[in-house]
C-alpha cells in the first residue's frame, strides 16, 4: 500500500536480514516520504529490498517467451501468448456548473464535522503500549476522527449522490430515493442513525479531564455537539440530492461507447450502490449489463467468467465491486473503467489484472482512469500518486498511474502519455536473481543459449564439476552445497588480492562477468594439473574460514550472538562460583566455534542449523520485547541486555543443541567450480 509497509515486511523477514544503515533509513521513512529522500539513500534503500525481491516482470515473460514462440501458443489458435501492450486513457467526468457549486459546498461543510460517530463508545486514552500521554493521545485520536469523518464525505460524493446519501441516511433511505433495489445487501444505518446512539450512549470517557475540549466534558455538551454534527449530514444530504444525475449519466455514456468498440467492458467502484444505480441507466437505454457485487457466489463468478472468457462472443458492460477484482480470468474484455479512484496500488493492479493477462487475445488493453473536477477530488489523487512515485522508485512500477508525475491532479484526457508518467531510468528495477539472468540472458549474456543447454545436461550427471581458465590472477568461483542437501551458495575467492571474498549473488556474478567477459567459453575446461589443483586448494582454505557468512545475515547474526552470549554466562558462572556450569558452557562455546579436526577431514558445524535452534531458544525474549515496546520489527540486540542479565537455562541449552549433526568437509560439497589461473603469477 505505500512505502512505510516495508517496515512490516522487515518485520517478517526478521530485521537481522538488513544492515543497522537500512534499518535507519526505514525508520525515517515512516515520517517522511521517499520522494523527500536524496538520490543515494534511495539507491541504497533499493538495493537492500532488491535482496529479498523475487520477481519476473511482464516485459521479462515477453521476452522469454520471444526466444521460443512456437512453445507458448493461445488456447485459441494462431496466437502466442503475450502480456498486452498497456494504454493508460482517461474520461472527464460530466458534472455542471451548478454541481460543482454545490459540491464545493459539501467540501465546506465537511471541514465543520468533528468525527463523532468515529470515537469509541466507553473511553478514549493511551493503550499500555503508548509512551504518548493522555492529552497528545486525544489530540491524535480527535484530529483522526475528523479526518475520517471528511474522508468519507469526499469519496462517497464522488462515487455518486446514492453512496452519499446512503453513508448519511443509510441505505433504506438511499435505495427509496433512487429508485434502486439491492438484492441481499446488507443495509448501512448511516451517520445519523450512529449519532443518535452516541446521544443514548453519552460521551466516551477520558481519563484526564482537564486536557477534553468543552463538547466531551459533560452529556449535555456531547447531546449539543451530537445535534449539530447531525444537522451538518442532514444539509449535505439535502445538498447531495439537489446535485444532478449528469456525473451518473456521463459514466454511463462512456461504458457504452467503449463497449462499441471493445465488445466487453470491465467497470470497477468499490461501492455495490453506485453500481445498482448505473445499471438502471443502462436497463433505461436497452444496454446488454452484468452486475457483480459479491452477491450470488460461486455462480456468479461462474456467470461473468463464461461472458468475459477468451473465447466469448458476448458483448456487455460487466458492473464489478472490488469483490470480483481477483481470482477471475476475465480476458475477454480489453478495456478496464476505474469508476472511482482505487486507494492502493494494490487494488489497482488487480482490477487490471483481470484482462492484462498473458493469454490475453488482444495486442492492447486500454485502462480508463477518471478526471474529475477539482471539487470532486479526494486525498485518494494524491495518496495514489504517492505511492505510485515510491513504488517506482523502490520497486519499479507495474502498472502506469495518471498523477504520478509531479502530482499533477487535474488531467487533460489528450495528454496521457505512459512514457511521460514515469522517469525511464527507474523502470527496469532488478529482483534477488537478476545478476545471475543475466549472465545467461538479458541483452549482454556471458554465454550463449547453446553453451548454457550444454552445461546443463553435463550438470545432470556429473557429481562436481570444474572448469580451469587462463586468467589474469588467481581466483576461484565456488558453488558450495549446505548441510542436508540444501540449495548451493555462491562464493567468488580473489586469492590474488589479499583473498577477497565475495558472497551476494551480485558482487559474485559481477565478479564472474569481470573475468570471464573476454574468455571463449570454448577454451575453457583445462586440466585440472598442479597449478590449478593448487589453486583450488587455496580457495578451500579460505572458504572452510569464510563460510558460516554464506548463511542469511540474520542466522550470522545469531550466530555470533550465540558465541557472545555462551562466553558471558561461562564467565559469568565462574565469577559467581559454579564452576560445573563454567565448565559446560565453555564445552559449548568450543563446540559451537569450529572446525573441528577429524581422522576423516575437516568438519564444521552446521552454522545455519545452530543459527536456528539459537532463535528458537530466544523467541520468548523476542515476543516479550515485542509485547512491551508495540515495534514493528526487532533486531536480536533489542534482546541482548536482557540475555546478559537472564541467562537461558542451561539445561535447555543443551537439550536444543543435543545430537546436532556436522557438516560434512566443504571440499565434498562443492558442486561447481571455475578455477582462474594466473598466467605469470609465481605459485
Amino acid at each position: 500500500r505505500g512505502a512505510t509497509d516495508i517496515l512490516s515486511l522487515v518485520g517478517l523477514l526478521g530485521a537481522d536480514n538488513f544492515e543497522d544503515e537500512t534499518l535507519q533509513i526505514l525508520e525515517r521513512l515512516a515520517a517522511s516520504s521517499v520522494e523527500r529522500m536524496d538520490v543515494e539513500t534511495r539507491a541504497i534503500l533499493r538495493n537492500e529490498i532488491q535482496r529479498f525481491t523475487v520477481r519476473r516482470t511482464k516485459a521479462q515473460f515477453n521476452a522469454l517467451v520471444d526466444r521460443e514462440p512456437e512453445l507458448y501458443p493461445t488456447r485459441i489458435g494462431g496466437r502466442t501468448c503475450r502480456y498486452p501492450i498497456h494504454n493508460l486513457r482517461s474520461y472527464v467526468s460530466e458534472e455542471t456548473d451548478s454541481d460543482i457549486a454545490i459540491a464545493q459546498n459539501i467540501v465546506r461543510l465537511t471541514s465543520e464535522l468533528i468525527g463523532i460517530a468515529f470515537l469509541e463508545e466507553k473511553a478514549i486514552s493511551p493503550p499500555d503500549w503508548s509512551k504518548q500521554s493522555q492529552k497528545t493521545w486525544l489530540e491524535r485520536r480527535l484530529s483522526a476522527s475528523r479526518g475520517l469523518a471528511a474522508y468519507d464525505i469526499l469519496s462517497t460524493l464522488r462515487s455518486s449522490r446514492p453512496a452519499l446519501v446512503e453513508h448519511i441516511l443509510g441505505t433504506r433511505r438511499a435505495e427509496a430515493m433512487f429508485d434502486i433495489f439491492q438484492k441481499k445487501v446488507q443495509a448501512n444505518a448511516g451517520m445519523t442513525e450512529k449519532l443518535l446512539r452516541a446521544i443514548q450512549v453519552g460521551p466516551p470517557q477520558v481519563t484526564s479531564p482537564s486536557t477534553i475540549p468543552e463538547w466531551l466534558a459533560s452529556r449535555s455538551k456531547w447531546t449539543i455537539a451530537c445535534q449539530s454534527e447531525m444537522a451538518i449530514y442532514q444539509e449535505i444530504a439535502e445538498l447531495a440530492n439537489r446535485i444532478s444525475s449528469a456525473r451518473e449519466l456521463g459514466k454511463a455514456k462512456v461504458l457504452i461507447q467503449l463497449k462499441d468498440r471493445h465488445d466487453r467492458v470491465i467497470a470497477f467502484d468499490k461501492r455495490p450502490i453506485t453500481l445498482h444505480y448505473l445499471a438502471g441507466i443502462l436497463t433505461e437505454q436497452n444496454e446488454e449489463f452484468l452486475l457483480a457485487t459479491g452477491q450470488g457466489g460461486e455462480k456468479a463468478k461462474e456467470r461473468i467468467e463464461v461472458s468475459f472468457g477468451m473465447d466469448s462472443k458476448v458483448k456487455a458492460i460487466a458492473l464489478c465491486s472490488d469483490a470480483l477484482n481477483e481470482g477471475l480470468n476475465l480476458q475477454g474484455a480489453s478495456a478496464v473503467v476505474h469508476l472511482d479512484i482505487p486507494t492502493t496500488l494494490r487494488v489497482a493492479e488487480q482490477r487490471v489484472g483481470r484482462v492484462d493477462r498473458i493469454d490475453s487475445p488482444y495486442d492492447e488493453i486500454d485502462v480508463y482512469w477518471p478526471s474529475d473536477g477539482e471539487a470532486f477530488l479526494t486525498k485518494d489523487d494524491r495518496r495514489i500518486a504517492i505511492r505510485a512515485i515510491e513504488n517506482d522508485h523502490l520497486l519499479g512500477s507495474n502498472i502506469p498511474v495518471p498523477f504520478a508525475k509531479g502530482l499533477d491532479l487535474t488531467v487533460n484526457p489528450d495528454d496521457f502519455d505512459v512514457s511521460e508518467v514515469f522517469d525511464s531510468e527507474e523502470l527496469d528495477l532488478a529482483d534477488a536473481f537478476d545478476p545471475v539472468r543475466r549472465l545467461v540472458g538479458g541483452e549482454n549474456p556471458l554465454i550463449s543459449d547453446r553453451t548454457y543447454a550444454q552445461a546443463t545436461r553435463s550438470a545432470s550427471v556429473a557429481r562436481t564439476i570444474i572448469s580451469v581458465v587462463d586468467s589474469d590472477s588467481d581466483w576461484a568461483f565456488l558453488s558450495i552445497e549446505g548441510a542436508k542437501s540444501a540449495i548451493p551458495r555462491w562464493m567468488f575467492i580473489e586469492l590474488s588480492d589479499g583473498s577477497l571474498v565475495s558472497y551476494t549473488l551480485g558482487d559474485v556474478s559481477e565478479s564472474i562477468r569481470r573475468k570471464l567477459t573476454h574468455h571463449d567459453p570454448a577454451q575453457a575446461g583445462g586440466e585440472l594439473d598442479e597449478r590449478a589443483s593448487e589453486v583450488l586448494d587455496s580457495a578451500i582454505r579460505v572458504a572452510q574460514k569464510q563460510e558460516f557468512k554464506l548463511i542469511p545475515r540474520r542466522q550470522q547474526k545469531a550466530y555470533q550472538q550465540m558465541l557472545r552470549m555462551v562466553d558471558h554466562w561461562a564467565m559469568q558462572a565462574s565469577r559467581s562460583g559454579a564452576f560445573d556450569s563454567a565448565d559446560s558452557w565453555k564445552r559449548i562455546h568450543l563446540a559451537l566455534k569450529g572446525p573441528i579436526s577429524e581422522s576423516e577431514g575437516e568438519v564444521i558445524p552446521d552454522f545455519a542449523e545452530l543459527a536456528r535452534c539459537w532463535i528458537r531458544l530466544v523467541q520468548p525474549r523476542i515476543d516479550g520485547h515485542v509485547a512491551r515496546k508495540r515495534k514493528k520489527y526487532v533486531v536480536l540486540s533489542d534482546i541482548e541486555e536482557s540475555l546478559r542479565n537472564d541467562p537461558l537455562p542451561l539445561a535447555e541449552v543443551e537439550s536444543v543443541l543435543e545430537g546436532l549433526e556436522m557438516c560434512a568437509p566443504l571440499a565434498s560439497r562443492i558442486k561447481v567450480a571455475i578455477v582462474g589461473v594466473g598466467t605469470g603469477v609465481e605459485s
